[in-house]
């Protein structure tokens, strides 16, 4: 399984992420209340895409090794290819709106809606994290020949 679906990698990037948006909302001020709310709901959005998608092509991210392969079995399911259509189409609507509510001052507010939305994207998917770690562990020592079924 790919380092980036690891438990100890998701925990590194929830704090990344978390200290980036509280920073940079402290030096945007005012601080973009409704840009980090905007980017918590969209991140809430993506993770759960995201995690549907993780259960149902669970075989294809235990077997991934490269960010390739797990982009691959991100693809390679309904919910993974609406998450794709969605991270991108939340940077552009969050560009829009930073930049409508903050004109030339946008890129500190989209910096920290951008980071709240990868902090809840995270936070929402850590559970799929956890699920693909046990099922890994289960089927190393044999338990689920198919290493495929999540919780």
């Amino acid at each position: 399984m790919h380092a980036s679906l690891r438990r100890k990698t998701n925990l590194l990037m929830l704090e990344v992420w978390f200290v980036a948006a509280l920073a940079i909302s402290f030096f945007a001020r005012p601080i973009p209340w409704l840009l980090l709310a905007s980017g918590a709901l969209l991140g809430a959005i993506a993770g759960a895409l995201q995690l549907r998608a993780m259960r149902s092509s669970s075989g294809a991210f235990l077997a991934s090794t490269s960010m390739q392969e797990v982009r691959r079995a991100m693809t390679a399911s309904g919910g993974g290819r609406a998450y794709i259509y969605v991270f991108w189409g939340s940077a552009v609507l969050l560009v829009v709106l930073a930049w409508s509510l903050l004109g030339p001052r946008f890129p500190l507010g989209w910096a920290a809606s951008y980071a709240t939305f990868a902090f809840t994207r995270e936070l929402v998917t850590f559970r799929g994290i956890i699920e693909l770690e046990s099922l890994s562990a289960r089927a190393s020592r044999g338990n689920d020949p198919t290493g495929s079924r999540m919780i």
